[in-house]
């Protein structure tokens, strides 16, 4: 049926424009027929709404030649959306009326409409990529006692690893945040029994109690700005009570009372400091007694926070930008690990002494060297980017160990040199940290005292991974009925977190032409 028909129907109801791209299709398609079920599930029944389907034209031919054996269940999809009396199938050639008429979209972010669509300013619900899930990644999490619990960096999960056992179980879905597939989170922090998860392309600081399951989600006080809503903050410092969070593209500094769940903003920045939203300013923070200092990534000064005041004062940097991607604190001086810069930096905050050290070998002369780092015990351990080694510092004499012998089941994957072998560095005991990475087939457990490496595996058991598809699914439906809800109700508030749009400019420029062309009907 076409969309000129229903053009009396469509003035009395509220109007949802369905767009499904091929990628469902070509990937894991029955998880996309699953997901196209739960959609008419939610529409089929409610009088009140108009379901607006515009499906890519060459869905059918793509099943018949890269899935056919789907075909039964797509057909038996489209019978049933015809026989909806509130189902509209939009076969026209271009996409004004659809635009012009809908209330809200439903769409796959895989789709050039989708970012289309977004100039409309009428809500957005972004399908997001469904991959079908055969192990977890991580950035963010904890070890409480015998347990490892960590936020999936590749899908929506809060897991636990036992380092007894070696077994993951998924355990529950952070159900408000929808806006992103991956990345929601970026660090955490442990406080008695709970998790905080600080985000990094998510909407909230969420507090998981590791005994009870239960989730508290904190929003980001209005007043700190988000710069780039998929890269929020960097990282955390915990300080007695408090975690201290560092921005990435966020305009402010946070500090959250784990014990009164209030989050405060801190951004009277110096006056020698100048903000520029489009910079990753910082990358990593140490801590110097009631004092932290935030690495500058891009900014042009190093910054310095007192804890107890909240004032900031900044020092000069004279080094280009994204020289370095993490600062320790030995007690004496301040470690910048390398990332673009080819040495190695000790600085003395009260004398303003500096020391470089070379690490490099001639022919590895390529940046992103290190990605992050850890102290403990003496020793400053600097985690390979691109390059192959772990390097090990000892502080008090400046000598350097390369140690490059990973596990024999550990297996790193780069298309290209400059690709980074690891990424973070998360804390596991004093001595025991873990290092993630997205190019491994695992991750790296590190024991700083012996130099001993472990092979750890986040691969799911078959019915860890049924049990985490079915709760994708069923997170899809509740959020995607509380979308529809909000739309019927006119409550959608604008969502300043969802980042739908390519962030090429050229892209930017030709979807606002394309769209102020389709409001003066010149399309």
């Amino acid at each position: 049926m076409k969309v000129e028909k229903e053009n009396t129907s469509l003035k009395r109801q509220k109007v949802f424009l369905l767009n499904t791209h091929l990628y469902g299709l070509m990937n894991e398609a029955e998880l996309h027929i699953q997901r196209l079920c739960i959609i008419l599930d939610i529409f089929e029944d409610k009088k009140d709404v108009i379901l607006l389907w515009r499906p890519h034209p060459l869905s059918l031919e793509t099943i018949y030649s890269l899935n056919y054996q789907i075909e039964n269940k797509y057909q038996q999809i489209l019978r049933r959306f015809a026989n909806m009396d509130n189902g509209i199938y939009d076969n026209t050639p271009n996409i004004n009326q659809a635009f012009q008429t809908s209330d809200a979209y439903i769409g796959d972010c895989t789709s050039s409409l989708t970012s289309l669509y977004g100039y409309t300013q009428k809500p957005i619900y972004p399908l997001t990529t469904i991959q079908k899930i055969e192990f977890v990644q991580t950035i963010a999490g904890v070890q409480i006692e015998k347990y490892f619990y960590f936020s999936g960096y590749n899908i929506n999960g809060f897991f636990r690893y036992d380092f007894l056992t070696k077994e993951i179980l998924f355990l529950k879905t952070f159900s408000k945040e929808t806006s992103v597939a991956v990345g929601i989170h970026r660090c955490a922090v442990a406080y008695e029994k709970d998790c905080w998860f600080i985000p990094q392309g998510g909407n909230y600081i969420s507090k998981i109690n590791v005994e009870t399951l239960e989730i508290s989600y904190l929003e980001i006080p209005e007043e700190c700005q988000i710069m780039n809503t998929l890269f929020k903050f960097y990282t955390a410092i915990k300080q007695g009570k408090y975690a201290w969070v560092i921005p990435a593209y966020a305009a402010s500094v946070l500090r959250i009372d784990l014990e009164e769940e209030i989050v405060q903003c801190f951004s009277c920045w110096p006056d020698s400091f100048k903000w520029d939203f489009k910079r990753h300013n910082f990358a990593g923070a140490t801590l110097r007694g009631k004092e932290i200092w935030l690495n500058p990534y891009e900014a042009q000064c190093i910054v310095k926070i007192d804890t107890d005041t909240g004032t900031m004062s900044a020092y000069s940097w004279e080094y280009p930008v994204a020289s370095f991607s993490s600062i320790e604190f030995d007690g004496e001086w301040m470690w910048f690990t390398p990332y673009n810069y080819h040495k190695v930096l000790k600085w003395n905050p009260i004398s303003n002494e500096k020391v470089e050290l070379d690490f490099l070998e001639l022919e590895l002369k390529h940046g992103k060297y290190f990605y992050d780092s850890y102290f403990y015990n003496g020793y400053v351990w600097m985690i390979p980017g691109a390059s192959e080694y772990i390097l090990k510092i000892k502080t008090d004499s400046n000598e350097l160990t390369k140690l490059a012998s990973y596990p024999q089941e550990l297996l790193i994957i780069k298309n290209n040199a400059n690709q980074s072998s690891f990424c973070d560095v998360i804390k596991l005991s004093q001595k025991k940290i873990l290092i993630t990475s997205p190019r491994t087939n695992g991750e790296l457990v590190l024991d700083t005292e012996t130099d001993d490496m472990f092979y750890l595996s986040l691969d799911l058991s078959d019915l860890q991974k049924r049990l985490l598809q079915n709760a994708e699914l069923e997170l899809f439906k509740d959020c995607l009925q509380d979308f529809v809800r909000d739309v019927c109700e006119d409550n959608v508030k604008e969502d300043k977190t969802i980042n739908i749009l390519n962030d090429d400019k050229q892209y930017f420029n030709c979807g606002r032409n394309v769209w102020k062309m389709i409001k003066e009907r010149k399309l």
